[in-house]
Protein backbone atom coordinates (compact mmCIF):
# COMPACT_ATOMS: atom_id res chain seq x y z
CA UNK A 1 0.00 0.00 0.00
CA UNK A 2 0.98 3.61 -0.59
CA UNK A 3 1.90 6.06 1.79
CA UNK A 4 -0.85 9.03 1.89
CA UNK A 5 1.81 11.19 0.62
CA UNK A 6 3.05 9.02 -2.38
CA UNK A 7 -1.00 9.06 -3.14
CA UNK A 8 -1.24 13.02 -3.04
CA UNK A 9 1.55 13.34 -5.72
CA UNK A 10 0.00 10.59 -7.79
CA UNK A 11 -3.19 12.57 -7.72
CA UNK A 12 -1.50 15.85 -7.94
CA UNK A 13 0.46 14.68 -10.78
CA UNK A 14 -2.64 13.68 -12.86
CA UNK A 15 -4.13 16.83 -12.70
CA UNK A 16 -4.43 18.95 -16.03
CA UNK A 17 -4.42 22.26 -14.37
CA UNK A 18 -0.72 23.35 -13.37
CA UNK A 19 -0.10 23.35 -9.91
CA UNK A 20 2.99 25.15 -7.94
CA UNK A 21 2.94 25.82 -4.43
CA UNK A 22 4.86 28.43 -3.19
CA UNK A 23 6.43 29.50 0.27
CA UNK A 24 5.83 33.80 1.58
CA UNK A 25 8.30 34.86 -0.14
CA UNK A 26 7.16 33.78 -4.03
CA UNK A 27 10.05 30.58 -3.91
CA UNK A 28 8.92 27.46 -5.59
CA UNK A 29 8.27 24.35 -3.02
CA UNK A 30 6.87 21.99 -5.40
CA UNK A 31 5.24 21.71 -8.93
CA UNK A 32 2.91 19.19 -10.48
CA UNK A 33 3.60 17.61 -13.68
CA UNK A 34 1.39 19.43 -15.59
CA UNK A 35 3.32 22.97 -14.69
CA UNK A 36 6.99 20.85 -15.68
CA UNK A 37 5.34 19.86 -19.31
CA UNK A 38 4.06 23.40 -19.08
CA UNK A 39 7.48 24.91 -18.72
CA UNK A 40 9.06 22.81 -21.51
CA UNK A 41 6.63 23.38 -24.02
CA UNK A 42 6.75 27.16 -23.47
CA UNK A 43 10.55 27.31 -23.06
CA UNK A 44 10.30 28.61 -19.41
CA UNK A 45 14.17 28.75 -18.40
CA UNK A 46 15.43 25.82 -16.42
CA UNK A 47 15.59 28.61 -13.16
CA UNK A 48 11.93 28.72 -13.00
CA UNK A 49 11.36 25.15 -13.67
CA UNK A 50 11.84 23.78 -10.09
CA UNK A 51 11.78 23.77 -6.33
CA UNK A 52 13.69 26.79 -5.39
CA UNK A 53 13.29 29.10 -8.53
CA UNK A 54 11.24 32.73 -7.86
CA UNK A 55 7.40 32.45 -9.45
CA UNK A 56 7.72 36.40 -8.98
CA UNK A 57 11.20 36.23 -11.40
CA UNK A 58 9.62 33.93 -13.87
CA UNK A 59 6.56 36.29 -13.99
CA UNK A 60 8.66 39.45 -14.22
CA UNK A 61 10.75 38.00 -17.18
CA UNK A 62 7.02 37.03 -19.33
CA UNK A 63 6.08 40.56 -18.63
CA UNK A 64 9.65 41.79 -20.37
CA UNK A 65 8.64 39.26 -23.18
CA UNK A 66 5.25 41.55 -23.49
CA UNK A 67 2.57 39.95 -21.74
CA UNK A 68 0.63 42.90 -20.24
CA UNK A 69 -1.40 41.28 -17.72
CA UNK A 70 1.23 39.37 -16.36
CA UNK A 71 1.89 42.37 -14.42
CA UNK A 72 -1.24 42.15 -13.09
CA UNK A 73 -0.99 38.95 -12.04
CA UNK A 74 2.38 39.22 -9.95
CA UNK A 75 0.41 42.15 -8.33
CA UNK A 76 -1.91 40.01 -7.24
CA UNK A 77 -0.20 37.53 -6.06
CA UNK A 78 2.26 39.36 -4.34
CA UNK A 79 -0.88 41.02 -2.55
CA UNK A 80 -1.66 37.88 -1.46
CA UNK A 81 1.44 36.69 -0.14
CA UNK A 82 1.68 39.75 1.71
CA UNK A 83 -1.76 38.82 3.56
CA UNK A 84 -3.71 42.21 1.26
CA UNK A 85 -5.67 39.74 -0.49
CA UNK A 86 -7.32 36.63 0.63
CA UNK A 87 -7.04 34.85 -3.17
CA UNK A 88 -5.98 35.82 -6.51
CA UNK A 89 -7.89 34.89 -10.05
CA UNK A 90 -6.93 36.05 -13.48
CA UNK A 91 -7.42 35.56 -16.70
CA UNK A 92 -4.41 35.72 -19.31
CA UNK A 93 -2.79 35.43 -22.43
CA UNK A 94 -0.05 33.21 -23.36
CA UNK A 95 1.80 33.24 -26.51
CA UNK A 96 1.97 35.21 -29.55
CA UNK A 97 -0.61 35.84 -32.18
CA UNK A 98 -0.58 32.64 -34.30
CA UNK A 99 -0.39 30.18 -31.04
CA UNK A 100 -2.87 32.49 -28.28
CA UNK A 101 -3.82 30.19 -25.50
CA UNK A 102 -5.39 31.72 -22.32
CA UNK A 103 -4.96 30.58 -18.65
CA UNK A 104 -6.35 31.18 -16.03
CA UNK A 105 -4.32 31.44 -13.03
CA UNK A 106 -6.01 31.13 -9.43
CA UNK A 107 -4.07 31.47 -5.99
CA UNK A 108 -4.82 30.84 -2.79
CA UNK A 109 -2.94 29.81 0.82
CA UNK A 110 -3.20 26.52 2.32
CA UNK A 111 -4.87 26.55 5.16
CA UNK A 112 -1.35 23.85 6.62
CA UNK A 113 1.01 24.20 6.71
CA UNK A 114 0.72 28.11 7.23
CA UNK A 115 2.75 30.60 5.35
CA UNK A 116 2.36 27.73 1.88
CA UNK A 117 0.24 29.01 -1.60
CA UNK A 118 -1.19 27.47 -4.18
CA UNK A 119 -0.86 28.81 -7.37
CA UNK A 120 -2.67 26.67 -10.03
CA UNK A 121 -3.07 27.34 -13.98
CA UNK A 122 -5.79 25.67 -16.15
CA UNK A 123 -6.22 26.46 -20.07
CA UNK A 124 -9.45 28.31 -21.15
CA UNK A 125 -8.38 28.82 -24.85
CA UNK A 126 -11.83 26.70 -25.72
CA UNK A 127 -13.98 28.50 -23.81
CA UNK A 128 -12.57 31.75 -24.68
CA UNK A 129 -12.38 31.16 -28.29
CA UNK A 130 -15.99 30.15 -27.68
CA UNK A 131 -17.02 33.50 -26.49
CA UNK A 132 -15.61 35.69 -28.57
CA UNK A 133 -17.47 33.81 -31.45
CA UNK A 134 -20.41 34.05 -29.98
CA UNK A 135 -19.70 37.80 -29.38
CA UNK A 136 -18.95 38.21 -33.02
CA UNK A 137 -22.45 36.37 -34.30
CA UNK A 138 -24.34 38.59 -31.88
CA UNK A 139 -23.00 41.67 -33.26
CA UNK A 140 -21.90 41.54 -36.61
CA UNK A 141 -24.36 40.07 -39.72
CA UNK A 142 -23.71 36.49 -40.56
CA UNK A 143 -24.50 36.66 -44.49
CA UNK A 144 -21.82 40.09 -44.93
CA UNK A 145 -19.99 40.18 -41.64
CA UNK A 146 -20.40 43.44 -41.44
CA UNK A 147 -20.86 45.25 -37.49
CA UNK A 148 -25.29 44.97 -37.10
CA UNK A 149 -27.39 47.51 -34.96
CA UNK A 150 -26.71 46.05 -31.66
CA UNK A 151 -23.21 46.32 -32.29
CA UNK A 152 -23.60 50.33 -32.99
CA UNK A 153 -25.77 50.57 -30.40
CA UNK A 154 -23.26 49.78 -28.22
CA UNK A 155 -20.57 51.43 -29.44
CA UNK A 156 -22.44 54.61 -29.37
CA UNK A 157 -23.76 54.38 -25.59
Amino acid sequence: MRSRGALHTLVLDSLADQVAILDASGMIVDLNAAWLRFAQLAGVPSQFARPGGSYLDLLIASGVRGDPRVADAARGILAMLAGRRREFRIEYPVGDARSRRWLLLRASPLDEPAGLFVVSQFDITDRRLAEEQAWQLAHHDCLTGLANRRHFDERLA
